[in-house]
């Protein structure tokens, strides 16, 4: 988000095409899953696009339920208050749900204040054994001390 600290949402914006010779599984999900636990960035480009606009790819790397190394590619809005609110997709090429693994992409929609920021994620397509992954949560964080936390309910044929 922020600067060099604000991480949590970093865009995939437009333009970012990975080719995967993995194909979806089109049946219908099992009972819902919860997924909780922690993520921090390990990185944050920010790049200014007008004023109060700029872009952002970060990687962070989740634990708990969910776990891996994911790209967030997006935009954030910054105003004169103080506050911030931003969009983006997240990429993880290889991660873990559960006992699942596989890739997933995801949106994201965030909003904040000062440090502190709250958001939400939704799965758009999962591939391999995260093939029909449908479901998504909440997250939260500190962008000053980057402690970060998800909490998921996600569903797998």
């Amino acid at each position: 988000m922020r600067a060099k600290y604000w991480l949590v949402g970093a865009v995939i914006a437009t333009g970012l095409s990975v080719g995967l010779g993995l194909e979806a599984s089109a049946s219908t999900p099992d009972a819902s899953s919860s997924a909780s636990g922690s993520f921090t960035f390990q990185s944050d480009y920010t790049n200014v696009l007008a004023r109060g606009i700029s872009s952002e790819i970060s990687q962070l790397t989740y634990s708990g339920t969910l776990a891996g190394i994911a790209i967030d590619r997006g935009t954030e809005n910054t105003y004169a208050n103080g506050s911030f609110t931003g969009t983006g997709t997240e990429y993880c090429a290889a991660c873990t749900i559960g006992d699942a693994s596989g890739a997933f992409t995801a949106t994201y929609i965030y909003w904040g204040s000062g440090n502190t920021y709250s958001g939400a994620e939704t799965f758009t397509q999962g591939f391999g054994k995260l093939a029909g992954l449908v479901g998504g949560g909440s997250f939260k964080g500190n962008v000053q001390t980057n402690a970060n936390s998800y909490e998921y309910t996600y569903s797998l044929p």
